[in-house]
């Protein structure tokens, strides 16, 4: 059996267990590639692999959540009066763990205020790793004409997100995909990656770096946890603020709402042709 074969199979054997069937292909095969380089034993290398998937996705949103936040936003979508519709997104953020922390320190609109004020318009975003963030939408300074990108991991979740939103904001869209893959990113106003980097770069060692230098945009919004999902202090402010350098390269970080937050203005001639 050729290595393709071998990597289909394990990929097949991935997209048996509920909790990942719905994952974009690309995530799957970069999983088991992983898996397999560690490992010579298939046994050993889906483990690998599950390890993989549940720091990219997993410890975000647990399998009885995702079910809840599906049904969640499926109601918003039928929702005609813009009330009622608020408060299913409402709902739908606190299912999701990232999201959720924002709720509880009242910070669902300090991010993009934060944003706005040093950028000023904004036509056009494209959020990597978005998880259910574009549902904040109600809550920003955002035209409804907005050219909204989000790109995360889950399909079924992606299409119930953009059901919920485009009757109100015709113009997002989110697709499942690989935020590494090698399509080109359209270019935009704003690049925002909430909490996204760390996982990148903990997952494969450089690919954070190789991310950025892909992104066509004139601002770069990255955000990081100033706490572990469990409320722990862990020294991450310092951590994160010299990755958030590395990264991006020099800018304007500050707190907000319980997140490390780093903006950076984009010369023209640092965009990608």
């Amino acid at each position: 059996m050729s290595p393709s074969e071998v990597v289909q199979r394990l990929v097949e054997r991935l997209r048996q267990a509920p909790k990942y069937a719905g994952l974009c292909d690309d995530l799957l095969v970069w999983a088991v590639q992983q898996g397999l380089r560690e490992q010579r034993s298939e046994k050993l290398a889906l483990k690998v692999a599950k390890r993989k998937l549940h720091q990219a996705f997993g410890s975000f949103l647990p399998s009885a959540r995702r079910k809840e936040l599906l049904s969640v936003l499926a109601a918003a979508a039928g929702a005609t009066d813009p009330q009622a519709h608020t408060a299913l997104l409402r709902q739908a953020l606190s299912l999701h763990a990232s999201t959720a922390e924002r709720l509880e320190s009242g910070g669902l609109e300090d991010l993009w205020s934060v944003i706005l004020d040093h950028v000023g318009t904004v036509r056009s975003v494209l959020d990597l790793g978005c998880g259910l963030a574009p549902a904040v939408l109600p809550w920003t300074q955002l035209p409804v004409d907005v050219r909204y990108l989000g790109v995360d991991l889950d399909g079924p979740l992606c299409e119930a997100l953009q059901a919920a939103l485009r009757p109100r904001w015709p113009h997002v869209r989110i697709e499942a995909r690989d935020v590494r893959g090698e399509a080109p990113w359209p270019e935009v106003d704003v690049v925002l990656m909430a909490k996204l980097l760390p996982t990148v770069e903990r997952q494969a060692s450089g690919s954070a770096v190789q991310l950025v230098e892909r992104l066509r945009a004139r601002w770069l919004v990255a955000t990081f946890p100033l706490r572990s999902l469990g409320g722990r202090d862990r020294g991450m402010g310092q951590q994160y603020r010299g990755l958030a350098t590395r990264v991006l390269g020099p800018g304007t970080t500050l707190e907000v709402a319980g997140e490390l937050v780093h903006l950076v203005e984009r010369r023209d001639e640092s965009r990608s042709a």
